[in-house]
């Protein structure tokens, strides 16, 4: 089964402009460990989540265009309406949907709550000096990710938001653009 990473694509499309100053004011400083945190533990956001709002601008691309389903922060999806709509279904499973408006719109960011089993007898680890430094090679389990859509990945750091060929497959159905599906695990750009 194919799996990428998932990327962005700033010289064709917006990225959300959300930072912590604007997050912290709308759900309050005192869940900075909580946000900081969340990747690698996979805690619930939404009980902390709250009149969060944002706005699209151009990253790399002049007058870049609104993209249908993006990345916020490399492991959360940002979904428009007509994203959320088609995606919502298949994606619940695997995490919660955070409201969001941006710029007056009604959005969501998901939190994807769900790690991939890797498959450890073909992952390589990379050394640097006699220290561990990521990895070579990075495979996930065919049985674990059969029936999946999005995860994460302990190994890697739950630093990247990976997706199956079927999630692949629902976006370009559906023609929701925004993301690039990069078949390289590991690539950093």
């Amino acid at each position: 089964m194919n799996v990428y990473q998932l990327k962005e694509l700033p010289k064709e499309y917006q990225g959300l402009q959300l930072g912590p100053s604007e997050l912290f004011a709308a759900i309050g400083k005192q869940h900075m460990m909580t946000i900081h945190k969340q990747r690698s533990q996979n805690t619930s956001l939404l009980p902390i989540w709250a009149n969060v709002s944002a706005s699209f601008s151009d990253v790399l691309g002049k007058n870049s265009t609104l993209p249908d389903v993006s990345l916020w922060a490399s492991t959360y999806l940002v979904l428009r309406d007509n994203a959320y709509n088609i995606l919502k279904p298949a994606l619940e499973k695997e995490g919660e949907f955070l409201p969001i408006s941006i710029e007056g719109e009604h959005a969501f960011i998901f939190n994807c709550l769900s790690f991939a089993v890797e498959d450890e007898s073909l992952c390589v680890k990379k050394y640097l000096d006699g220290i561990e430094d990521g990895l070579e090679t990075l495979y996930f389990d065919e049985d674990d990710i059969k029936d999946r859509l999005l995860f994460k990945s302990r190994l890697q750091g739950c630093q990247t938001l990976y997706a199956t060929e079927t999630f692949k497959t629902l976006c370009e159905e559906h023609g929701l653009h925004g993301l690039h599906f990069e078949p390289d695990l590991l690539s950093v750009f």
